[in-house]
């Protein structure tokens, strides 16, 4: 069957045909409703700048839909709207009055990365450390800075156009894509999905341009960004990681990113989920892409819930991940790891079986031997 068009005012001032029915006085709840309406939309306004002036969400296409189209006081609302980025966060290194946790003093697992890092989140305690401030490229996990980026800058509910093709930079470039094409119109939220899970190049520079005009600004931006949360070794130069002359960060510079990251409830959503649906248009049509997290512990390692796998031949494989286990979270980072996923589980299950954090009962005691017989 063939899909209707889409028509922007259909169910908006239809009247019947004919003469107008007589006027009559208004009914007592009409009168109630246009009484206390202008309060309640000065209290919607309000709550929606103490927000941040982000949306209520992505505008998703239904089916043989088009994006709907905003209606005048739509509009207006949308101007109003601030770009300006958030205000700036407290230092992500700055503890929260936490004391470290104690170690037991059990050894560290043999690992295969170059270099990581697992710091403590309550105390940012650095728990281990092999080569943890050096430089190196980073990989994907750049996009955890272009992620956060677009969060400060941009509202979720935002409609995007690609102008990109999926196909060239897969074949030009090597890259991991989303499926995107020039014209596809996606929310900033479903892009953000296709950037974190199935980590695309084609969403970061969507993205990047949507929210800074042209990936230049969008970089200056994310270097903006390290320099607030005290990113001394990190300097970005791409935004989808790809290996770029001076572009690099080190395992505790991306621990701090990640803490930050985390702190956006949004942000913590999607890189926590295993797989999603994202949903936009192709040629005023619905457009499907199917997304699958590379994360590979998400739903296996009991506690990971994020955040970001990267690889190039320069860099290697980088993971940063965070886990919660009793009330307790760790930040680990990985880079030019061989055996990613064995090297993160073992790190995991290293962190939370050689602590005891303040105010957790104290480990048993081992079992006194029997006296000996007189």
């Amino acid at each position: 069957m063939a899909q209707q068009p889409y028509d922007p005012f259909r169910g908006r001032n239809n009247r019947p045909i004919g003469p107008k029915p007589p006027r009559r006085g208004l009914p007592l709840p009409a009168l109630v409703m246009l009484a206390v309406t202008p309060a309640l939309i000065v209290s919607a306004f309000v709550f929606w700048q103490m927000r941040g002036g982000e949306g209520p969400g992505p505008s998703v296409a239904s089916a043989g839909t088009e994006f709907p189209v905003e209606s005048t006081a739509e509009a207006l609302v949308s101007s109003l709207a601030s770009a300006s980025p958030a205000a700036n966060p407290p230092d992500a290194a700055t503890p929260a009055n936490a004391a470290p946790p104690t170690t037991l003093g059990l050894p560290v697992p043999d690992l295969s990365a170059s270099a990581a890092v697992v710091v403590d989140d309550a105390s940012m305690e650095v728990l281990y450390d092999l080569d943890a401030y050096s430089p190196r490229a980073p990989a994907s996990v750049t996009k955890m800075a272009t992620a956060v980026v677009a969060m400060e800058h941009g509202r979720l509910d935002d409609i995007v156009t690609s102008t990109v093709h999926y196909w060239d930079l897969a074949y030009e470039g090597d890259s991991t894509t989303m499926g995107l094409v020039p014209g596809d119109k996606l929310t900033l939220r479903e892009l953000l999905y296709g950037l974190m899970l199935v980590s695309g190049n084609d969403a970061a520079k969507v993205i990047a341009e949507h929210v800074a005009g042209s990936e230049p600004a969008f970089v200056e931006k994310m270097n903006d960004l390290a320099e607030r949360l005290g990113m001394k070794d990190t300097h970005f130069v791409t935004v989808d990681g790809l290996s770029a002359p001076g572009h690099a960060s080190s395992p505790y510079d991306l621990v701090l990113l990640s803490r930050y990251l985390m702190r956006f409830p949004d942000l913590r959503e999607i890189v926590g989920t295993v797989e999603h649906t994202a949903k936009g248009t192709r040629d005023g049509q619905p457009a499907t892409y199917e997304l699958y997290n590379h994360n590979p512990l998400l739903g296996y390692t009991p506690g990971v819930d994020g955040i970001k796998t990267g690889y190039t031949e320069e860099a290697g494989r980088t993971f940063s991940l965070t886990a919660e286990r009793n009330g307790h979270r760790v930040y680990i980072v990985l880079m030019d790891s061989t055996l990613r996923a064995e090297d993160a589980i073992a790190l995991v299950d290293w962190a939370f079986a050689n602590h005891i954090w303040p105010g957790d009962l104290d480990p048993p005691s081992p079992t006194p031997a029997p006296p000996l017989p007189q």
